[in-house]
């Protein structure tokens, strides 16, 4: 999963565990093989994540850790950053002009800057690095 997220230079994703939805071919084989919980209905959540409404066949623990750790090596600094360049490197932008910034957009820059170069510096590098790229 992180590969294909590197590969397709995907700056912002969504990473979450397996939920199985009513009416679905999931929930009917988890049903049939006995492994759907019995509120499996009602979701559940939990640090922006579901919580498993069926039986894994590994741990469960090991599951949600594997998750964490995808989320984690997608969205470790130099990974994000690196993937927003590359990004922005294969838009064409050709024939475009950006627009005059409004007093709005100008105090968000200011406070991106902020945060993402004086409050927080371990991004600092990684953020000159995007904007003089």
């Amino acid at each position: 999963m992180v590969t294909l997220i590197e590969d397709a230079a995907l700056p912002v994703c969504m990473v979450a565990l397996l939920s199985a939805l009513p009416n679905t071919q999931l929930t009917r084989r988890l049903a049939k093989e006995g492994r759907l919980h019995g509120d499996y209905e009602i979701m559940h959540f939990s640090n922006l994540n579901f919580t498993l409404n069926f039986e894994t066949r590994r741990p469960a623990i090991e599951v949600m850790r594997d998750c964490q750790a995808v989320i984690g090596r997608i969205y470790d600094t130099p990974s994000y950053f690196g993937r927003v360049r590359r990004l922005a490197r294969a838009l064409d932008c050709r024939g475009r002009r950006a627009r005059t910034p409004i007093r709005r957009d100008l105090y968000d820059a200011a406070r991106l800057a902020w945060h993402t170069m004086v409050r927080d510096t371990s991004m600092r590098s990684e953020v000159w690095k995007t904007v003089v790229d």
